[in-house]
């Protein structure tokens, strides 16, 4: 395997791995604890998260942690890019609505070496044996740490797998704009977040 990514810089890395795991349970716990209080509207659960997420970002802009790209940026591509992050997010609460959070977690783990795989097919993209190893252990403890809340369901299983394939587009296209294009991530967020 050949590295075609950016090296790891722990400073940075680490922490940001950190903040990035924490939020997804903290979200994960969230949105199950509110469908689990009798809330059944996942898109309006998605529309809520986008305009916090919108938000957010334009209070970090407005103190000048990022630059806001300008609207004319939007191209076909991001476009797409739009819609497939505006249907990722809704089936993602979808599925977490009728799976549990060990399936759940499951399903949204298998998206990350989904997508290192289509990105080898589509852009001939491969990781280096530290960042696939380090992907195998982290695939390999969630499967070990999930399997205790594993409650199969047909409904649940069915939008797992309308969702894997949108979730890979949606963490392929991203890097794309991301690697390709120079764009900041938070840049890119406040631009086409639906």
């Amino acid at each position: 395997w050949q590295s075609a990514m950016a090296p790891i810089n722990l400073k940075r890395d680490v922490p940001l791995l950190a903040f990035n795991f924490s939020s997804a349970i903290i979200l994960i716990s969230c949105n199950k604890f509110v469908f689990k209080a009798g809330f059944s509207f996942p898109a309006i659960l998605s529309l809520f998260q986008y305009c916090a997420t919108y938000s957010l970002l334009e209070v970090v802009a407005r103190f000048g942690i990022f630059t806001p790209l300008k609207a004319g940026t939007m191209d076909r591509q991001l476009t797409i890019l739009a819609i497939v992050i505006g249907l990722a997010t809704p089936i993602s609460n979808l599925s977490l609505k009728y799976n549990s959070v060990g399936v759940y977690t499951i399903a949204k783990l298998l998206i990350t070496p989904a997508a290192v795989a289509g990105d080898y097919m589509m852009r001939g993209k491969q990781i280096s044996m530290v960042r696939g190893a380090i992907l195998l252990f982290l695939c390999s403890s969630v499967l070990f740490t999930g399997k205790t809340d594993l409650e199969l369901n047909f409904a649940g299983t069915l939008i797992i797998i309308a969702w894997l394939p949108v979730a890979v587009m949606y963490k392929v296209g991203w890097a794309k704009a991301v690697k390709e294009r120079g764009f900041e991530t938070l840049a890119l967020m406040h631009l086409i977040t639906p």
